[in-house]
């Protein structure tokens, strides 16, 4: 064997020895220095590689384990070290092989005759993806080029210090809702990163839950080319306003050297998106619902302006499967572009009650609610509903909490229904950390076909109160029936009184869900993993 103090590695050799290199691969029947799995880490120190050949091997790994494995040649090599790579590009094997099925199924799927499953190819970068891969990463490419099917690139390893983003966020709102609420607590956690925020936004009241280091902008109306007629109205009406408004307001951004654009309001978005190109100022979207419904409206329109401006954000952040399927589906968005990461919150540290309500509720059965106060969001349901659990829990009250448009509708049907004395609406409240845990189970009834993901029930599960939830999507993907919550059938208030009634009535049920909840909860969306994953797609739509 030789000398293998050398520092230049041979990642998956295979057949290819390199005398003079360390030569590793995982298949011990080729001639090699080092067998290792290199999808479990690498056999190397830190900073202790000059130079990396990494040639026909990183299609071998999963999109997922591809990241893992550039970051260890990162790790192993030394400030400014050299990596090169070459790897498959599927489209244009496509253009050059599609007549002739068998050699595309080889080229693509890669020859697993001669080393089995090693042979197997389980992705493929455009040139765009492994450039922004590799800057991901900390390389900077020096040069690439296309080999027949294959990309050969050349990078370095570069060691610049990351600084704080700086980020516009753009959130038009009709009200406060777990969008709203969401946003604040990325924000909040945004700022301990020492990132600048600018917040442009129409509704004052929302623009006063933010801090005093947030510089606040805001917007005199809200567009509302996604609403009915009257919002496509006024939305052409005020067009002309809202282009001189966004154009000070980007070139205000553009002149404090705002990083990047978040965006998630479906108007302002898109004219957002538009003007943006004219200032280079990249932009990123949360998009948090299903779109088919939105885009039937008004002859069509908001789904062609979406398409026509479905290419311009670097990424499209969804928090469900549910909304990624529309936008592959409805929008046509790329799927390179799209990345899912699900809505987070606070775990709670220490539990405060609103005490005047506690004294209130002692004795009671609290059936629970936060909510904004519209007939989609399906509180309608608990109030018709209530008529049926009282008979079979007499100590029962309902706690509504939140504000909004139709809160004297459902004020009227529970007058009509001769309830007032068991029901509460506190209206709009600051802190609803306060108001969860006086709850015994939360019910989160929506009908709402736009549903993006529904963060009071991820909250109710931290606060350990089990949820009851409409069974549709994307709701069933956070709430997993009979085992971190109740699901009823959407718009049912028989089945939702029926499920309440199964839980008040089975102690273990319920304690079996608060712990299965709370654990789901802490695992997948705690907002201080949340809101790096998401800042981290801030800064790589800057690269």
């Amino acid at each position: 064997m030789q000398n293998l103090t050398r520092n230049r590695v041979n990642l998956g050799s295979g057949n290819d020895y390199l005398v003079g290199w360390i030569n590793v691969d995982i298949d011990p029947n080729t001639k090699v220095d080092i067998v290792a799995d290199l999808s479990k880490g690498f056999p190397f120190p830190s900073e202790s590689i000059d130079e990396i050949k990494a040639s026909d091997i990183l299609e071998h790994f999963t999109k997922e384990d591809g990241i893992i494995f550039l970051e260890e040649c990162f790790r192993i090599l030394k400030s400014n070290g050299k990596i090169f790579i070459r790897t498959h590009d599927v489209s244009v094997i496509y253009k050059k092989f599609h007549k002739d099925p068998l050699v595309l199924a080889h080229f693509i799927y890669g020859n697993t005759e001669d080393t089995g499953v090693f042979g197997a190819h389980k992705y493929s970068y455009s040139k765009e993806s492994l450039r922004l891969t590799l800057k991901k990463a900390g390389f900077e490419i020096r040069s690439y080029m296309l080999s027949q099917t294959n990309h050969e690139v050349v990078a370095v390893k570069k060691t610049k210090k990351q600084r704080p983003l700086s980020i516009a966020i753009i959130q038009q709102t009709p009200d406060i809702g777990g969008a709203e609420t969401y946003m604040h607590s990325l924000v909040l956690m945004w700022l301990k990163e020492s990132a600048t925020i600018y917040l442009s936004t129409d509704l004052k009241r929302y623009a006063d839950l933010y801090p005093k280091e947030v510089k606040v902008d805001i917007f005199p109306y809200i567009l509302e080319v996604n609403g009915d007629w009257k919002g496509i109205v006024k939305s052409f009406i005020l067009l002309p306003l809202s282009i001189i408004y966004y154009v000070k307001l980007l070139h205000k951004y553009k002149v404090n050297n705002v990083d990047v654009i978040l965006a998630s309001n479906f108007s302002d978005k898109l004219l957002v998106s538009f003007l943006s190109e004219l200032f280079k100022i990249p932009v990123v979207w949360i998009e948090y619902g299903k779109l088919h419904s939105v885009f039937k409206r008004n002859l069509y329109l908001p789904k062609i302006l979406y398409r026509l401006a479905k290419n311009i954000p670097m990424r499209v952040i969804v928090p469900s499967k549910n909304t990624l399927e529309s936008l592959i589906i409805d929008a046509r968005v790329s799927l390179s572009k799209i990345m899912i990461i699900p809505c987070g919150t606070e775990i709670p540290k220490d539990v405060k009650f609103n005490m005047d309500l506690k004294k209130k509720l002692k004795g009671k059965y609290v059936i629970g609610n936060i909510s904004r106060m519209t007939r989609e969001k399906g509180q309608a349901v608990i109030i018709h509903a209530a008529p049926f659990i009282l008979k079979r829990i007499p100590n029962a009250i309902f706690l509504l909490v939140g504000d909004g448009p139709d809160r004297v509708y459902f004020e009227s049907l529970i007058k009509e229904a001769r309830l007032e004395s068991y029901f509460i609406l506190p209206g709009f409240v600051k802190r609803v950390s306060e108001y969860y845990p006086l709850m015994d189970v939360f019910i989160f009834p929506t009908l709402w076909e736009m549903e993006g993901f529904g963060v009071v029930s991820i909250e109710s599960m931290m606060y350990d109160v089990p949820v009851i939830a409409s069974d549709m999507k994307p709701v069933s993907e956070v709430i997993d029936d009979t085992l971190t919550g109740l699901l009823f059938k959407t718009g049912s208030s028989k089945d939702l009184s029926k499920k309440v009634t199964e839980l008040y009535q089975n102690p273990a049920l319920q304690k079996k869900i608060i712990q299965q909840a709370r654990e789901k909860a802490i695992k997948n969306y705690d907002i201080k993993i949340i809101s790096r994953k998401i800042y981290d797609v801030l800064n790589d739509a800057t690269l």
